[in-house]
């Protein structure tokens, strides 16, 4: 998945039973593993996790396991749009002087 270093998403896991039913007795853990490119910010019930890009980088990846089953999203983080546009004046200089004429 990809985000610019300005956005955050929702990752949302649904564990099920054997026979493909939801289940809800799962202790999930997520983690992010390089909290510097993307902060792993999971829910009150696991179930679901802000990911929060934090800086630039490709191939960072976040997992939700119950400790058996473990499940993956890996993130590249790009730059945003521009935010701002900084002027700096530099030194004062005379022009140069005016060729003369005939």
């Amino acid at each position: 998945m990809q985000l610019s270093d300005t956005q955050q998403v929702t990752l949302t896991v649904q564990p099920v039973d054997s026979a493909g039913n939801p289940t809800t007795d799962s202790n999930l853990t997520w983690t992010s593993a390089d909290s510097t490119i993307i902060d792993a910010q999971p829910s009150a019930d696991g179930t679901s996790c802000l990911c929060v890009a934090k800086a630039l980088g490709t191939g960072c990846v976040v997992t939700v396991s119950d400790g058996t089953r473990t499940a993956t999203e890996s993130f590249d983080v790009i730059g945003g749009a521009v935010a701002a546009l900084n002027i700096s004046a530099g030194q004062p200089q005379d022009q140069p002087a005016a060729p003369a004429g005939p």
